[in-house]
C-alpha cells in the first residue's frame, strides 16, 4: 500500500522525536512505549500517508499520534477505548481508529487486537 521509500521517510522523520520522548506514562503502556502525537506538524510524509484515499473517504482528522516499542518491551494489555469509540448509543461525534504498521509485526509484541463487539 504504501512504498518502501515513503515508510522509510516517515520513520526518519519521526526519530528525532521518538528519541527525545520519556516513557508513555500511561496505565495502559508498559515503560518500554513511547508515544509521539501532533505527526502533521512534524512530517510531510505523514500527512501523506493519511491522504491516501483508503484512509480519507469521510472522515475528519482530528488527532495523530505514533507508538514505538523499545527493545524488551511488551505488548499494550488489552483495553477499552470507550471515551470515544462509545459502548453505548450516542449523539455524541464517533471517533474510528486507524492504525497504520510502518515495521514487520510480530504476535510477541503484537499489533492492536480488535474483539468484535467488545465496544458494543
Amino acid at each position: 500500500m504504501f512504498s518502501k521509500e515513503h515508510v522509510g521517510q516517515v520513520r526518519q522523520d519521526l526519530q528525532q522525536k521518538f528519541n527525545t520522548t520519556s516513557a508513555d506514562g500511561s496505565p495502559y503502556c508498559a515503560t518500554t512505549t513511547r508515544r509521539v502525537s501532533g505527526l502533521f506538524g512534524i512530517s510531510n510524509a505523514c500527512v501523506d500517508l493519511a491522504m491516501h484515499p483508503l484512509q480519507l473517504a469521510v472522515p475528519t482528522i482530528s488527532a495523530t499520534a505514533a507508538f514505538r516499542l523499545e527493545p524488551g518491551g511488551i505488548r499494550q494489555g488489552l483495553h477499552r477505548d470507550d471515551v470515544d469509540y462509545h459502548t453505548r448509543p450516542s449523539d455524541w461525534p464517533m471517533l474510528v481508529g486507524c492504525f497504520t504498521a510502518l515495521t514487520k509485526v510480530h504476535a510477541k509484541t503484537g499489533a492492536i487486537v480488535f474483539i468484535p463487539s467488545s465496544n458494543t
